[in-house]
């Protein structure tokens, strides 16, 4: 155990609840959009979506260009060769390289 300003913490790793991760996820989306510069994802199937519907494999590295600034919400998307865009940003999360 240890103290941060007087209150203890428990050094036990604590389990998120659903709130707490939707949080997370929320700010990791937001960081990635308000990136300048370009930097590596991954890619997330959303829920109920068919991995056919996708150009994209799950759990996949890509290159985040840039939000598309007339359709909040919608990203450019680079792979090896080829450049995507349209998908939407809450599909991919910003890799941590410790992570990873």
């Amino acid at each position: 155990m240890f103290s941060i300003g007087g209150i203890v913490q428990n050094n036990k790793p604590k389990r998120l609840t659903k709130k707490e991760q939707q949080r997370i996820d929320e700010q990791n989306r937001l960081s990635l959009m308000r990136s300048s510069a370009p930097c590596v994802v991954k890619f997330v199937l959303p829920k109920g979506a068919k991995a056919s519907d996708y150009p994209f494999q799950e759990g996949e590295h890509y290159l985040f260009m840039a939000e598309i600034t007339n359709m909040p919400g919608h990203c450019v998307i680079s792979d090896n060769c080829r450049v995507y865009w349209g998908y939407h940003t809450d599909s991919f999360y910003m890799i941590n390289p410790e992570d990873e």
